[in-house]
């Protein structure tokens, strides 16, 4: 079995002193696309940056690296999407990736389960937009269009099919599995330490590991003890964020937050390497170790299944050099171990 995997940052980044939203982000980029990242993650929030407009900046500022936009179906009707998608595709000849999610916006008033149906009439839509010259007419229980013509008028091929986007679908529940399984999407997630999230994977689905992601942070260094001072004083620990977390986990409608919520009130290391300080502060789980450990751990995610690794912040050259050296590790453990 060879075992690969794809790199992905995600511009969630770090706020730095002295330097602007602008200047971090292309500093973040052009370090990914040097360091052979295939793309960056750009995250929805409703206090955020538009992803599209982030989408943009990449385009413009990058030659191969792929934005993977956040979208939200609460937010954008899936004909803007589409447009978008149309747009960028063409003017810079670029692919982009989509990451769906459902989030829990305000205002919006389905249950849990609705918004993944939702969800599934949204990919049907956008999806057929972009794979079809002709009118749509589709009727379902969100959204319905009759000889709906969205096409860019660019003659002669205004979309190339080549460049279809790659689609995520982020969530962890039942109803995210089976929406992801029928649209034959991967799913990305924050995991849990390897032996809840190996039990979580082999009681829900043998296959749930097939072309799926994983969002986590990585502080490596050579020496481990280095590693934890440069994590603790990156994130440093703070009771009331703590509280934060607790709450909001138990008002969300994820049975994962919740779940994350209790590893958090639990303890804040499992299995040596797999903090949860940085998740307290609202970013992802982060390991944390020397170059080894770290490669080691991440192997075990990959033999679960895993293809690809999104990984966050912090992005100046000296982390990516520090990440890479874990990258270097991995693969060598993979070679060694192909069968």
């Amino acid at each position: 079995m060879s075992l690969q995997y794809e790199l992905y940052t995600n511009t969630l980044t770090i706020e730095e002193p002295n330097k602007s939203f602008m200047e971090v982000t292309l500093e973040h980029i052009k370090l990914a696309e040097r360091y052979n990242y295939k793309g960056t993650l750009i995250p929805y929030g409703k206090n955020a940056y538009d992803p599209w407009l982030i989408a943009l900046i990449i385009a413009q500022n990058t030659k191969k690296l792929i934005p993977l936009v956040a979208v939200q179906p609460f937010a954008v009707p899936p004909q803007s999407t589409a447009k978008m998608i149309q747009t960028i595709e063409h003017i810079y000849k670029r692919q982009l990736n989509i990451n769906y999610i459902v989030g829990e916006e305000n205002g919006d008033q389905l249950s849990h389960d609705e918004k993944y149906l939702r969800l599934g009439e949204y990919i049907e839509i956008v999806s057929t937009i972009l794979s079809n010259d002709n009118p749509i007419t589709y009727h379902g229980a969100y959204y319905n269009f009759s000889d709906y013509d969205i096409k860019l008028t660019i003659a002669p091929e205004v979309f190339s099919k080549s460049r279809l986007p790659e689609i995520f679908v982020s969530g962890t529940s039942k109803m995210c599995i089976a929406t992801s399984q029928k649209y034959d999407v991967s799913w990305a997630m924050p995991p849990a330490p390897i032996s809840l999230f190996r039990n979580y994977i082999n009681t829900t689905n043998s296959s749930i590991g097939t072309g799926s992601a994983i969002l986590l942070g990585i502080i490596a260094r050579a020496d481990a003890k280095e590693a934890w001072k440069a994590a603790r004083e990156l994130f440093p620990k703070s009771r009331a964020e703590t509280i934060q977390t607790i709450v909001h986990s138990k008002k969300s409608q994820s049975h994962w937050t919740k779940m994350m919520g209790e590893l958090v009130v639990k303890q804040e290391v499992y299995d040596d390497v797999y903090w949860m300080g940085a998740y307290n502060r609202k970013f992802s789980p982060y390991l944390v170790g020397d170059y080894e450990q770290i490669a080691r751990y991440l192997e075990k995610y990959l033999k679960l299944g895993i293809k690809t690794l999104i990984v966050a912040g912090p992005y100046s050259e000296e982390e990516f050099e520090h990440r890479n050296n874990v990258f270097l590790l991995l693969n060598n453990l993979l070679k060694d171990n192909r069968v």
